[in-house]
């Protein structure tokens, strides 16, 4: 979300309001908020800072792939087909990145790797891919990437109910922080100020 604020500027000089501003900060409280247990520990070292260095690339990465929609949407080109060659050229790299490693490519017939496969193809890449453009586009990039502020939230409650994790203060403070970011950077202007901004009745005398 971050660098998708700062690309937006630089690339297309998209007006940043406070209001994203002031949802984004509760968004990565709460983030952080949610998972400090596992923040405190982490053991600092060379991996740990390549696991981020890498973690920081694969986001530019990302935010870069973004503009690069922008634009595509921007000339008019459909989302269904360049996301099919987008995803063509990542199957490409990615192929090329297994052989150059000596590693093999493996297949299974199993029904869960099957069901697997096909729910992350078609609505994990396809559908999902195509709705977040149409949106990126309609929004903009700044607000649409607060999605990847929810997506580990949503996890959280996946995870307790098939994993059966269990709550603690900090799964509570930090799903209301992100849930509170939410609801501000995607509400409207005016409905905010009509929320937060008392009345001020004035009396005949």
């Amino acid at each position: 979300m971050l660098m998708n604020i700062v690309n937006g500027k630089i690339f297309y000089n998209t007006k940043i309001t406070k209001q994203v501003y002031l949802g984004g900060a509760f968004g990565l409280f709460g983030i952080v908020t949610l998972f400090w247990p596992q923040l405190t520990d982490i053991a600092l070292g060379a991996a740990t800072f390549l696991g981020l260095g890498l973690c920081l690339l694969g986001t530019f990465s990302a935010s870069i792939g973004n503009m690069l929609s922008i634009k595509n949407q921007k000339n008019n080109v459909p989302i269904v087909q360049a996301n099919a060659w987008g995803m063509l050229y990542g199957a490409m790299f990615t192929g090329l990145a297994v052989i150059l490693q000596g590693k093999q490519f493996s297949f299974s017939f199993e029904v869960a790797y099957l069901s697997s496969l096909l729910y992350l193809s078609l609505f994990g890449s396809v559908i999902a891919f195509g709705c977040y453009l149409s949106l990126m586009t309609r929004i903009g990039a700044h607000k649409t990437s607060y999605a990847n502020i929810i997506f580990p939230a949503v996890a959280v409650l996946i995870s307790t109910v098939v994993e059966g994790f269990i709550w603690s203060e900090y799964t509570v403070i930090g799903l209301s922080f992100v849930l509170l970011g939410n609801l501000v950077v995607l509400t409207r202007t005016a409905t905010l100020r009509r929320w937060f901004t008392p009345k001020l009745r004035s009396e005949k005398v």
